[in-house]
């Protein structure tokens, strides 16, 4: 038994309803620690050393009822935990009965599957894929774009740099991620990479 295959449209109607779900008010920047918590009973643990010990920096317990990340990053780096979090998440509320169907005998033969098994690989897209789409919903993406752009095209356009504002959305996408992704609260990486797959497939 394979996880099931989940293309990026589907992925994101998947990733739709639970938004309406569990983020009904529709707000940004998307609570995804509250969600956990409150709506899946989980506990999110900071673990110190868990990118030392794993090379992940995080990974969900056995019995899917915790979410452990490295103490660091969660410290350091809150817009990164936080797509983490969604990641894990993601792993939960997509994967759940294909890993309880494992029957792993103990953590240890569960963290060798979830840290070298080539069978998760797919999961591991479809998580990342969930995670994008929760934490930067389309319903606010088109909105915020168009705000940032302004912003960053309006004083090129009183300066008469044509050649700037000769550049499409594509090539401007750069440039407006970090101001996207302090608005969603997501790393400048994640935020790049989810404008540009919006733009090129609309969702």
């Amino acid at each position: 038994m394979k996880p099931r295959f989940i293309s990026p449209k589907e992925m994101y109607e998947v990733a739709e309803d639970f938004l309406k779900k569990f983020n009904p008010e529709n707000s940004i920047p998307v609570d995804i620690d509250f969600i956990a918590e409150k709506h899946f009973g989980i506990d999110i643990i900071p673990s110190p050393d868990l990118m030392y010990e794993t090379q992940v920096d995080a990974l969900t317990s056995m019995d899917l009822t915790q979410i452990n990340i490295d103490e660091e990053k969660f410290k350091m780096a809150s817009n990164r935990a936080r797509f983490s979090i969604a990641h894990e998440l993601g792993h939960i509320y997509l994967h759940k009965n294909y890993i309880l169907s494992k029957k792993f005998s103990d953590e240890k033969e569960w963290r060798k599957f979830i840290l070298t098994d080539l069978n998760r690989d797919p999961m591991e897209t479809q998580a990342n894929m969930f995670a994008a789409y929760v934490l930067m919903p389309k319903s606010h993406l088109a909105e915020e774009f168009a705000r940032a752009k302004e912003a960053l095209l309006k004083p090129l356009n009183a300066a008469g740099k044509k050649e700037a504002l000769a550049a499409g959305d594509g090539g401007l996408s750069p440039y407006l991620a970090r101001r996207l992704a302090r608005v969603f609260d997501v790393s400048e990486i994640y935020a790049k990479n989810r404008v540009t797959n919006w733009l090129e497939n609309g969702y």
